[in-house]
């Protein structure tokens, strides 16, 4: 029991020294570690969305153990060698060509000779990509990149815009200490837009009627703040409606919506249509 409890008390404190090793004494020079990041103003958006859309994170702290898959990372990293690695690959390649070619010359089955090349091959071209056993396990330090930030103010901006917020501005409000950043993305949603006209155009009476009569499962209705994937629903299922109903020449390309607004007021207008150019319209039975 003793000699357990050493054993478990030997394998905590090696952790609480790896974890307490990540951090900056493994930047190089000119280099900053992202140390914390939020998003403020999301009253309206939920901030977990508007989330999924920042390219660089925080490493993840354990309590106790700091940043632990970071430590594992540029541990597996120190001793990971692509160079060495790649001329195993070479030497196993040409030890098992050899043995194949035997076989064959010799009238043998090289089935299993030919599978186990695959497989190892595969897991040679999984280390390079991927790393060591440490490397996959942990996750690379969080170093800072201006370029990734930028990216990924741009991307919030976007997804706001699609989600209505057509005013909506986002900025990056940082803070530095001891070569670690904290940030936040400070978001000004701005007021939502929503539909308050419909408009169909399609060039044929046919299709209007069809689509008219299915209005009541449309995914844009009026008064429903606007929403891009809602526009893209909408596209979707207009598609499968003429197909379903013999427009087999009919794709999703083919339509399109035009939004308007005002830029000091709320409501937009949407009108969706269909673009004929050389695309003839093929009915039912033609």
């Amino acid at each position: 029991m003793k000699q357990a409890f050493t054993r478990f008390f030997g394998f905590l404190l090696a952790l609480l020294c790896l974890g307490s090793c990540a951090g900056t004494r493994h930047l190089e020079d000119g280099e900053k570690l992202l140390y914390k990041q939020s998003n403020t103003g999301t009253d309206k958006t939920e901030r977990s969305k508007l989330s999924e859309e920042i390219l660089l994170r925080p490493n993840t702290r354990i309590p106790l153990l700091g940043t632990l898959g970071a430590s594992l990372y540029e541990r597996g990293e120190n001793v990971f060698d692509t160079a060495k690695v790649s001329q195993q690959k070479r030497d196993f390649i040409a030890r098992i060509d050899k043995k194949i070619s035997e076989r064959t010359l010799s009238g043998k089955k090289t089935t299993g000779l030919q599978a186990k090349k695959a497989r190892k091959v595969e897991r040679y071209d999984n280390k390079l990509r991927n790393g060591n056993f440490l490397m996959r396990t942990g996750t690379p330090l969080a170093v800072y990149d201006s370029f990734l930030i930028e990216r990924s103010r741009l991307r919030i901006l976007d997804q706001l815009q699609d989600d209505g917020y057509f005013s909506a501005a986002v900025t990056v409000e940082t803070q530095e200490k001891k070569r670690k950043v904290t940030q936040t993305f400070v978001v000004e949603e701005g007021e939502q837009r929503y539909i308050d006209s419909l408009n169909l155009r399609t060039g044929d009476p046919t299709i209007t009627k069809l689509i008219s009569s299915s209005a009541s499962v449309s995914f844009l209705t009026l008064g429903d703040a606007f929403m891009v994937q809602n526009l893209e629903q909408e596209r979707s299922r207009l598609n499968n409606l003429l197909r379903n109903n013999g427009y087999f020449e009919m794709t999703e390309s083919f339509i399109n919506f035009e939004v308007r607004y005002a830029p000091n007021q709320k409501p937009c207008g949407l009108q969706h249509g269909f673009h004929r150019s050389e695309y003839q319209w093929l009915r039912p039975g033609e």
